[in-house]
């Protein structure tokens, strides 16, 4: 049987991992298309059935390895001073027991896979076109590659994100929604000062802002900025840069 994965983050390393290492011989071939492997992103926490998940995969030791090493959340007042601490006490909390980044879990579960005589990475690639054998769409014959190949598959997961083109292509728009929550936010990596600790800082500013910092375990402090919008012009000026420069975001953020 040949699988094919769109998307090399957790999801589609994970999904390939379990695939290939199923009761029968599965070939699985994960299409990527940045040149590498990206391995950037924000906290994720491992909870539940995740657990179950890394337990599995035989990753628990690298899990708390690369934990972010944040000791819980308190915010901060607007003289500086915290309050209201949440520290981590197990499940439920604002910060998990087991909080990583999810380039770091992405990149775990990519090394781990990545090793396995049946699972094939493909980087700078993606799907262009998927070709059904039934009219209705139901069952995968061929797909075509951006890099011009056309090859047959037995299966496709799409595993490239909530804007993915993939699923577009063989779902229905009814079938694919985003549900907007009316927040933008901005993430940074800064350098980390003698004044910042293990905590998640979050200061709720006026006019719908939040700033917060956390910890993370490269010698760095992870930076966040988030806004709601308060009228339609605010709004269309979030939209309007979502796409833009980096530059572009970069001052309309400062602002």
């Amino acid at each position: 049987m040949r699988v094919i994965i769109s998307g090399a983050g957790i999801a589609g390393s994970t999904a390939a991992y379990f695939l290939a290492t199923a009761g029968r011989h599965i070939d699985v071939t994960v299409l990527e298309k940045a040149p590498r492997l990206l391995a950037h992103g924000q906290n994720v926490d491992i909870e539940d059935q995740a657990i179950d998940v890394i337990k599995k995969m035989g990753l628990m030791e690298q899990v708390r390895r690369y934990n972010t090493t944040e000791e819980g959340t308190q915010f901060i007042s607007p003289n500086g001073r915290p309050f209201a601490p949440f520290p981590v006490t197990g499940a439920g909390g604002p910060t998990s027991e087991l909080e990583i980044l999810r380039g770091d879990l992405a990149l775990i579960t990519y090394e781990v896979t990545k090793v396995l005589p049946n699972v094939h990475f493909r980087f700078g690639t993606t799907i262009k076109r998927v070709f059904s054998s039934k009219q209705d769409g139901d069952e995968l014959d061929r797909v075509e590659l951006s890099d011009g190949e056309t090859e047959s598959f037995d299966a496709l997961v799409a595993a490239d994100g909530q804007w993915s083109k993939t699923r577009s292509m063989c779902f229905p728009e009814s079938a694919v929604s985003v549900v907007d929550m009316g927040v933008y936010a901005a993430y940074f990596t800064v350098p980390k000062t003698a004044n910042d600790n293990k905590y998640w800082n979050l200061y709720q500013a006026l006019d719908s802002k939040i700033i917060g910092t956390r910890p993370d375990p490269h010698g760095t402090t992870r930076a966040m900025f988030t806004c709601v919008p308060r009228n339609a012009a605010q709004k269309k000026s979030w939209e309007d840069i979502k796409r833009a420069d980096r530059l572009t975001q970069e001052k309309h953020i400062a602002k």
